[in-house]
């Protein structure tokens, strides 16, 4: 049986890409309940059921997490999962030389606040919850946090910038976050991801796409949001992964 079955998830950035992927598989797999954070609106498609429940809020802010997690923890009696897509990017070379421009310092600041503080502090507001659970007999666990990330951490593009710097630090808050949270028997994981079809992609033309798609070696494709869910699915069930970055890209290396 999944470990999906019976399990209640938080999943901030569920209205849309990843997160609503993610959100809709653990529900179709037998959740018994998952919870959608995000700013925007939930997905309609959900909205009615008895397992699901949703609460507009920015990740970065102490009260809106805290008022969500309390809200799942009520409905549903506990927290198991907590899966972190919630996050930003922006494309801005350092200086444009061209228009004698510096990256704007609030853009940078914007990035990184939403995707790594904000990582953070869904991170340090949720243990507290999943230590509430009772360990399991076999292996004495209460529950699992899985970030997300990107490759611009390790293969960053020109006006990557701020996205890579942002991915870099979830990147390197992965071991000493497991570490942390391991005594207590807490695993903690950081999927980080290559161009999937999600709102982040939606604006680029359809030569950059088709330039991406034939950077990846196998499959020649752009990352689909399920191939995410399913991965999420996976370290659910698979309870000897922990404190590692693992790399979801068809094996895409980019170059400039």
């Amino acid at each position: 049986m999944s470990a999906v079955n019976g399990c209640v998830a938080f999943i901030t950035g569920a209205a849309s890409g990843l997160g609503k992927a993610t959100l809709k598989h653990l529900l179709t797999k037998g959740a018994r309940g998952v919870y959608c954070f995000d700013t925007q609106a939930f997905p309609e498609e959900v909205e009615k059921r008895d397992n699901f429940a949703a609460y507009r809020g920015d990740v970065r802010s102490e009260e809106n997490v805290s008022a969500a997690l309390e809200e799942c923890y009520k409905k549903f009696g506990k927290i198991d999962t907590v899966v972190n897509c919630a996050g930003v990017s922006v494309a801005f070379r350092l200086f444009n030389f061209k228009k004698n421009r510096a990256h704007d310092l609030k853009d940078f600041a914007d990035v990184f606040q939403v995707n790594c503080l904000g990582t953070f502090n869904v991170n340090r507001l949720a243990a507290g919850y999943l230590y509430k659970n009772t360990p399991d007999e076999a292996n004495g666990l209460r529950g699992l946090i899985i970030n997300t990330s990107g490759n611009a951490a390790f293969d960053g593009q020109i006006g990557q910038v701020a996205y890579s710097a942002a991915a870099g630090a979830i990147n390197s808050m992965t071991l000493p976050l497991a570490r942390d949270l391991g005594v207590v028997g807490i695993r903690c994981l950081t999927i980080s991801c290559g161009y999937f079809k999600t709102p982040l992609l939606a604006h680029l033309p359809k030569n950059i796409l088709d330039f991406l798609e034939n950077s990846t070696l196998c499959p020649k494709r752009l990352g689909e949001p399920t191939d995410y869910a399913r991965l999420v699915e996976a370290i659910m069930d698979n309870e000897y992964l922990n404190a590692t970055v693992i790399k979801l890209d068809g094996g895409m290396r980019m170059f400039l």
